[in-house]
């Protein structure tokens, strides 16, 4: 199993200075800059023991207080080095919350005033195998289950209309929440038709606003369909194809676009034929939280989204960013009427059209 350095995390827990770090270690290690900043930024698959205590000794060296560098060598190396991958993490943390969708149906007619609520069966499905398959491995963490609420009246006209700002205001305060803990990990299932958190995470991940398309900032994209009973105004969705995507696909047909090699793409979504599915892993600079977002275009697209996530999990773990923490989507196309190969692509960052 491969594994990665928590360098960054610790030389912030220890108030280490960034600034200078990479010539620094560099320096000290007598390697150049940019196998420094490898190291820095976690890549340590290929790290020698002599490089390894080198780094240790650096970072005591960097720590002023006598009291903290007796703490930090009491960590090292233990704390330096952790195993890589989505399956490792998920098995590392401390609270484990699976978030869903819950659709609130409420009549207006008077005659048949009541309401109901449901869960989308795969949703469930697919958050509840996930689950038995982590405490199957022997992770041991704190869980929760979140239903975040969408309240619908399914007697009246839908179409675009934007959420409730009493089920907005649910789904943000969850979030915040969510952000607060440590050592955690959220897995959401559903699309933004479904699992208002989905909108919020997918925001919050590319920073931009929620339920508000602006530009090509996210780098993957649902097309509704016409039928689609709820078509929500999103940061990633529309009923209409924007400019920017347009221009590299113009035939406007459902399903899911994404960007790779610097130009947009089409995932198609035939019925009982194929389908397609986003897959969205983000981590906070410090690795104390870990987010995965899942859903297919369709429902049968987010079931065989589950298993694959449950086959190939190792596909799915984004490379370290800058600042030290992890982003990255994947597209999964699957084949919904043989036994063909599902095919997982890294999608581009949206940086790559800035």
């Amino acid at each position: 199993m491969e594994v990665e350095l928590a360098l960054t995390e610790l030389m912030r827990r220890y108030e280490i200075p960034q600034h200078r770090s990479v010539s620094s270690l560099a320096s000290y290690l007598g390697i150049n800059r940019q196998a420094a900043s490898r190291l820095v930024n976690g890549h340590g698959a290929t790290l020698s023991y002599a490089h390894l205590a080198g780094i240790c000794t650096w970072l005591v060296d960097q720590v002023d207080s006598p009291e903290l560098k007796k703490r930090l060598l009491g960590e090292l190396p233990g704390k330096l080095i952790r195993f890589s991958g989505l399956w490792a993490r998920l098995r590392d943390v401390k609270r484990l919350t699976l978030c869903v969708g819950e659709r609130m149906l409420e009549r207006s007619v008077p005659a048949e005033s009541h309401s109901s609520s449901y869960i989308a069966g795969v949703d469930a499905e697919v958050a509840l195998d996930l689950l038995h398959q982590l405490l199957k491995d022997g992770a041991k963490f704190d869980f929760r289950l979140r239903r975040l609420p969408l309240h619908l009246a399914p007697d009246a006209p839908l179409g675009a209309s934007r959420p409730s700002a009493a089920d907005e205001s649910e789904a943000e305060r969850v979030a915040r929440a969510l952000r607060g803990l440590k050592k955690s990990a959220a897995i959401l299932i559903g699309s933004q038709r479904a699992n208002l958190l989905v909108e919020f995470a997918v925001a919050e991940a590319y920073g931009i606003e929620p339920f508000r398309l602006e530009g090509p900032s996210v780098p993957f994209f649902t097309l509704y369909r016409k039928e689609d009973d709820y078509r929500p105004p999103s940061c990633f969705g529309a009923s209409e194809l924007p400019d920017w995507i347009a221009s590299d696909c113009p035939q406007s047909t459902p399903g899911l676009y994404y960007l790779q090699d610097g130009a947009w793409r089409h995932a198609p979504w035939e019925p009982g034929e194929h389908d397609a599915g986003v897959v969205l892993v983000a981590t906070d600079a410090q690795f104390d939280r870990l987010w995965i977002t899942a859903f297919g275009f369709s429902v049968q697209g987010t079931k065989e989204l589950g298993k694959l996530l449950l086959a190939a999990p190792e596909s799915f773990w984004p490379k370290p960013g800058a600042s030290g923490g992890r982003r990255g989507a994947f597209l999964c196309s699957v084949p919904l009427s043989e036994d063909g190969p599902a095919q997982v692509r890294a999608i581009d960052d949206p940086g790559t059209l800035r």
